[in-house]
């Protein structure tokens, strides 16, 4: 008996022993885990910083452009999220993006924002629902804006005009 409980201390005191090294083995791949892990980090920020310096803004504007086929930031202005009201008393919550020949006009519509949501106002009151629904209505909407706006502001050119957000209520 006495030998059997010996034997079971000498192998309680060796299982500890492999789980002490277990653990350590554990905690050196954990600690270089995170060692390659922080450096690739590292060296990515540093990748993409020396691609920005590198590169002249001109050009990646330009090959967002060639990527994406949208139009030069630098022409469009954004009109914020506002809200209107349809001939039906519905309620419309908008967001346009409006595309310009020349980005020296992009301040014009900055200055004329009360000018440009009397023009949506006025197109929008003249619908209902059924006008701004699906690709066909959107499209609709957006072509009248553009056609009111050019007729309005003879001294720039609309090239386009986009609804980035619509909610009909």
């Amino acid at each position: 008996m006495k030998m059997d409980a010996e034997e079971a201390i000498e192998r309680a005191k060796e299982n500890r022993s492999k789980k002490s090294s277990n653990n350590k083995k554990n905690s050196k791949r954990r600690g270089k885990s995170l060692l390659i892990v922080g450096s690739l980090s590292v060296f990515l920020f540093f990748l993409i910083a020396v691609v920005f310096l590198v590169i002249p803004n001109d050009t990646i504007l330009s090959a967002y452009e060639d990527l994406t086929g949208e139009e030069e930031w630098e022409r469009v202005y954004h009109l914020e999220e506002d809200g209107y009201m349809l001939d039906n008393g519905q309620f419309v919550r908008l967001s346009i993006s409006i595309v310009v020949e020349d980005g020296s006009n992009v301040e014009t519509l900055s200055r004329g924002q009360s000018f440009l949501k009397h023009t949506i106002t006025k197109v929008i009151s003249g619908s209902d629902r059924s006008a701004l629904n699906g690709q066909e209505g959107l499209l609709w909407f957006e072509s009248q804006i553009k056609k009111d706006l050019n007729e309005s502001y003879a001294d720039l050119k609309i090239e386009r005009v986009y609804v980035r957000g619509i909610v009909i209520s």
